[in-house]
């Protein structure tokens, strides 16, 4: 298998490593068990635990959590040393230093806002399951060439976004996307209703104020609404 030279990513990387990391029985059988996962951003490191038990009676299992936020690295941390049953990733990666990083932090999983082939082939080293994200055609198809079938797509919540979604589905009707960025509960519902769209992530579970003011019953209803989510869009589209 050759290697290919990214025409505006520089370095050359190898197909034959990164293919490791591709379509990891990980990743696919995360995205098939959940279609919310939410995005950990507690301002406080000690609010993470009663965080992460609210969204868990709320009938929510993965999250993630952005390296690139203040306390990223605390939380993550956190996760892996006391949160042994539950599958927990790192978000924000941006290069392979930072793909390291997550991987002795104890992330499960990393995802990318964007395609860096640093960051993919550092993953594939450390055998670190990925999502690199995409957010035009010619990126869906790079990271398609190289056998990614489960991509982010970031930001979501601009307006273009799920237009490209509708498109990529003719092109690519076997590739997923996982929006992420911006999401409301309304957004992640109208993304969730593309089959091309297999999970969505985001912030809006666990609003400052609740947090803040600790008040984890909203938060528990939050991620109940949040996790029958695609039972919900199934039955309206029968409906229709």
């Amino acid at each position: 298998m050759p290697i290919v030279r990214g025409r505006t990513h520089g370095p050359a990387f190898n197909c034959r490593l990164i293919l490791h990391t591709m379509s990891h029985p990980f990743i696919l059988e995360l995205v098939k068990r959940n279609s919310v996962i939410p995005l950990l951003k507690p301002e406080r490191v000690a609010d993470t635990l009663p965080l992460v038990e609210a969204l868990q009676e709320g009938g929510l299992t993965a999250f993630e959590v952005s390296l690139t936020s203040a306390n990223g690295a605390d939380v993550l941390k956190c996760l892996r040393d006391h949160c042994s049953d539950i599958a927990f990733g790192a978000s924000g990666i941006l290069n392979a230093e930072d793909a390291k990083r997550a991987k002795a932090l104890g992330a499960m999983f990393v995802s990318s806002p964007g395609f860096s082939p640093s960051a993919v082939q550092a993953c594939a080293k450390l055998k670190l399951p990925c999502i690199p994200g995409v957010s035009t055609t010619s990126e869906l198809m790079m990271a398609r060439e190289i056998g990614f079938t489960v991509l982010h797509v970031y930001p979501a919540h601009l307006s273009d976004s799920q237009t490209l979604a509708r498109a990529w589905l003719d092109l690519m009707p076997e590739v997923q996307l996982y929006p992420t960025g911006g999401l409301t509960e309304a957004l992640a519902t109208e993304w969730l209703a593309h089959p091309n769209v297999c999970t969505v992530s985001g912030s809006w579970l666990s609003c400052p104020d609740d947090l803040q003011r600790r008040l984890w019953r909203n938060i528990i209803a939050a991620a109940q609404r949040a996790s029958s989510l695609k039972a919900r869009l199934k039955i309206r589209q029968q409906a229709a």
